[in-house]
């Protein structure tokens, strides 16, 4: 059975096994041909029509649910809550997927931040987020995540006026709404196809092909000269698709791309490595030889009490060496004086500030009244700093 035949064979058994799971989307072909053992052409996909649609709200729905839909929901998760939001449909957004106002005012009450990320969250993007805060002179930021924050992203978020969002979090704050009001937010999030991914820059959905690599990757129904990789963890859109298109087919053209280099590189082991290390042997043996003859004739003499050129490099390197320890020395130093002062600042301001009994309710955080006892609470305490009250 050659190449092709097997990627056909494989991709057979990978539906038929997803078909009994009754966890894919089955596919169309598009207009492109089909991978046939005697056509160079590859095989396009177009996912049809929508995944089982689920009845109620969990962490699983938001983990299928592609980067569009994911951010779509969010913006009307804010509106239900009374707040006025705007969004960019699709291109580059800026950092920032929706603004969050408050009434008719014209001043941002929030610039929210989405992603539809399986792995945890880490600081990076947080701190981005408040650079572009810090741009819009916004002073409260909101970070959703299908999945989790780190330790290091959640330390830094909350003394910046960040708030981070996880998609268990979210998904508890949905629930909280009234029945008629998820229902809504379920129709909106699983309507249609809601699992493909959407084109980036222009919000078209995009097929799933299959290259003639054995790689999958998502191209743009509109423009077909935009595509990206099929991922599940990274900051692709479509990062949490949960296909598994052809995975034999992938996994032997893998499995094939590292045998036949190792099968190659064996048998030039096996036969050319020994004669080359028998000559090397001998060469090197001779080099030895001749390093020796060349280091007794050409051996250093300086009169006794001067030293040679040789010691005098010598001890311009050891003094180089040991002004580089000083100055790493010095620089470490630094580094730990301000690391002790930036945990002694955020000690400071965890004794310093306490939300009121209302505010501590997680639920009420987003509210205007917390975030400006927030926000005053936050001023106070960088004018006591720079004061050294503290």
């Amino acid at each position: 059975m050659d190449v092709r035949n097997r990627v056909r064979y494989f991709s057979a058994m990978s539906r038929k096994y997803e078909d009994t799971a009754q966890e894919r989307v089955e596919p169309t072909l598009d207009a492109g041909p089909l991978y046939e053992a005697d056509s160079g052409a590859a095989r396009n996909f177009q996912a049809e029509g929508s995944p089982n649609k689920p009845g109620t709200w969990s962490i699983d729905v938001l983990q299928r649910m592609e980067w569009k839909r994911f951010e779509l929901l969010v913006a009307e998760y804010y509106r239900r809550l009374g707040f006025r939001v705007e969004t960019v449909d699709h291109g580059a957004d800026g950092g920032v997927d929706a603004t969050i106002f408050e009434g008719d005012s014209p001043r941002p009450f929030a610039i929210v931040q989405c992603k539809a990320w399986a792995q945890r969250v880490d600081v990076k993007p947080v701190r981005e987020l408040l650079g572009v805060m810090a741009h819009r002179k916004v002073a409260r930021g909101i970070f959703v995540a299908t999945g989790d924050f780190t330790s290091e992203a959640k330390s830094f978020a909350n003394p910046n006026g960040i708030e981070c969002v996880s998609g268990m979090a979210l998904t508890t704050r949905i629930e909280s709404l009234s029945d008629d009001v998820q229902h809504e937010l379920l129709s909106l999030a699983c309507h249609g196809n809601w699992t493909t991914p959407s084109c980036p820059s222009c919000g078209a959905k995009t097929i799933l092909r299959l290259g003639k690599d054995g790689n999958v990757s998502w191209t743009c129904s509109t423009h077909p000269e935009i595509s990206f990789p099929v991922r599940r963890d990274d900051d692709a859109p479509g990062g949490h698709d949960r296909r598994r298109i052809d995975e034999g087919a992938r996994q032997l053209v893998n499995l094939l791309r590292i045998t036949v280099p190792i099968a190659f590189l064996i048998a030039l082991l096996s036969f050319a490595v020994p004669s080359m290390l028998n000559r090397a042997s001998r060469d090197a043996q001779s080099l030895v030889k001749d390093a020796a003859k060349s280091q007794t004739v050409l051996q250093p003499r300086s009169p006794l009490g001067v030293p040679s050129a040789a010691d005098s490099a010598k001890a311009a390197a050891q003094e180089r060496a040991l002004a580089e320890r000083q100055r790493n020395s010095e620089l470490l130093e630094k580094q730990a004086v301000a690391e002790r002062e930036a945990d002694r600042k955020e000690a400071a301001w965890k004794n310093f500030f306490h939300r009121s009994d209302d505010c501590a309710i997680e639920e009420n955080q987003t509210t205007v009244i917390c975030a400006n006892e927030y926000i005053r609470a936050r001023r106070e305490f960088d004018a006591r700093w720079e004061r050294g009250q503290f």
